[in-house]
């Protein structure tokens, strides 16, 4: 059985995701994630972690925790506010910031079949 974990799944995407994939694998089988709590579906249809990106031991223990077998990477920072935050950080450089920071924790996790940017 797929163990699927969306980081990322508070925005229109990844809510949508949630919720199809819930569907199709069952809602114990497809872990939210979001740096924020996401909406009220999909924070009651299912399994939820916080979890910032960034922070490699905490995804690691994610990973681990729910046997995670496929992860669909859809964490990004909308530009206005991520650039208004943090001069010098442009919405290109945070999302590959993002997206190499998850490499480690899936490299040890041989259960791991797929990962989708």
């Amino acid at each position: 059985m797929e163990r699927i974990l969306i980081i990322g799944s508070s925005g229109q995407i990844g809510t949508e995701l949630v919720m199809e994939l819930r569907k199709m694998y069952g809602d114990d089988n497809v872990i939210a994630s979001d740096i924020r709590p996401s909406s009220d579906k999909v924070m009651n249809s299912g399994p939820f972690e916080e979890l910032d990106i960034l922070d490699e031991q905490l995804l690691r223990k994610i990973v681990k925790k729910y046997q995670i077998t496929q992860v669909y990477l859809l964490a990004a920072l909308l530009s206005a506010t991520s650039e208004s935050k943090t001069p010098g950080l442009t919405n290109e450089t945070a999302n590959d910031l993002a997206s190499l920071a998850t490499i480690p924790a899936f490299s040890k996790h041989s259960c791991i079949s797929g990962v989708i940017f």
